[in-house]
């Protein structure tokens, strides 16, 4: 697993700052300075990250660089350490890497919640690898500029619900692209039958199954309360449901690059 680098967290800093300075006004005008503060910020990573890739005269550094940063994350190793965690620590690292308050998480609402950040992960990456593994640099980069901004401007928050809605279906769309992959890499290998769960939201429903445990329920964001259904068996979640999650997720991005590398190969 690679280092993480505060790039994003850079990132992150600056759309704090350029939210705290521009999300104001009424529901309208927050919309609209939430997709002009986008396009500043989004843009502007655009624009110097495709004038690095076409003016380098090393392009292969600049798409190991791009690489580089867009698998740079924090996020597994943190939803890792949940596994041997006790409860108090184990809440403050999960607030820190699902940005809400976990203070008032039982033990099995910290497994169910790590296990669904994986889930979040877990589709990002595996698109991401694909992208690796077709050599495209920049829109890998540029699709995790889109996800972490998009996040620190999440409708979820307080204070955002106006400014940020607008980023969430592009950034909902991307994810869903690595959805079929994780369903094949963590389903299908655990139990094929859950691809046919009618149970809803699916995609949780499908991975609760495979799991056999529960996920979903009441969530807390934001000091707003939102009514999930629960799904998949009765049985809790635990430490060994998130370990084996994890295991299946790190075996399913190495052998997507390894599949579709090898299939590149073949075609040329």
């Amino acid at each position: 697993m690679l280092p993480a680098l505060p790039f994003w967290q850079a990132i992150s800093r600056l759309a704090d700052r350029l939210a705290a300075k521009v999300n104001k006004g009424e529901p309208r005008q927050r919309r609209l300075a939430g997709v002009l503060a986008f396009i500043l910020l989004w843009g502007s990573l655009a624009l110097l990250a495709a004038l690095l890739f076409y003016s380098a005269e090393l392009p292969l550094v600049i798409q190991g660089l791009a690489f580089y940063l867009a698998f740079s994350d924090p996020r597994p190793a943190k939803l890792s350490a949940v596994e041997s965690l006790a409860k108090a620590p184990a809440r403050e690292l999960l607030g820190s890497v699902l940005k809400r308050n976990c203070s008032r998480y039982s033990q099995e609402g910290l497994y169910k919640a790590a296990i669904e950040g994986r889930w979040r992960v877990t589709k990002e990456r595996l698109l991401l690898v694909v992208l690796l593994a077709f050599g495209a640099g920049l829109p890998a980069f540029l699709i995790r500029a889109w996800w972490v901004i998009s996040d620190r401007w999440h409708p979820a928050r307080t204070g955002f619900g106006d400014f940020g809605k607008a980023l969430v279906p592009i950034a909902w769309l991307c994810r869903a692209l690595g959805a079929p992959l994780a369903l094949f890499w963590t389903v299908l290998a655990l139990k094929p039958s859950a691809l046919f769960s009618r149970e809803k939201p699916r995609q949780m429903a499908m991975l609760a199954t495979a799991l056999g445990c529960q996920l979903g329920g009441p969530l807390l964001i934001g000091g707003h309360k939102i009514s999930r259904e629960r799904v998949g068996p009765g049985q809790p979640a635990d430490a060994a449901t998130l370990r084996r999650l994890r295991i299946l997720a790190m075996g399913g991005e190495s052998a997507t690059f390894l599949l579709v590398a090898l299939a590149l190969v073949l075609v040329h």
